[in-house]
């Protein structure tokens, strides 16, 4: 392994046994969540969409699942950095719009309809959501 590189290993969740090689190690953080699986889409018409690869979600996108990994303490003769699975959580799109009248798209702060940005509005009740 390269100087300053590491591997990340998870145990557990949707990625047990995964592991991602050649990580720098100033990007090894206590917790992460790692997008998995498949999500939801909003399409014409009020229809619904799947897509089913949530690390390259499409321009429409609603909601997708991400699993939640926090860091293990070292292990002896164990290289690498592991993570163990927490759980899952839904992440879902801000409802807000925009300035120019386009849905805003970053995802809504946890148990909230609306990202930080538009939460941080002092007058939420006034920002135009989406139904």
């Amino acid at each position: 392994m390269a100087r300053g590189k590491t591997t990340l290993h998870f145990r557990g969740g949707p990625n047990d046994g995964e592991a991602i090689e050649g990580v720098a190690l100033y990007n090894v953080v206590p917790s992460l969540r790692y997008a998995t699986g498949s999500g939801f889409t909003e399409e014409a018409k009020g229809l619904v969409g799947v897509f089913v690869n949530a690390s390259t979600r499409p321009g429409n996108w609603l909601s997708y699942e991400v699993a939640l990994y926090c860091k293990a303490e070292p292990v002896e003769r164990q290289s690498g950095v592991y993570y163990d699975f927490t759980g899952m959580n839904t992440v879902h799109r801000c409802r807000a719009f925009t300035q120019t009248h386009s849905r805003c798209k970053n995802e809504a702060l946890t148990g909230e309809e609306a990202c930080r940005a538009h939460a941080r509005d002092s007058n939420l009740a006034q920002v135009r959501l989406r139904p």
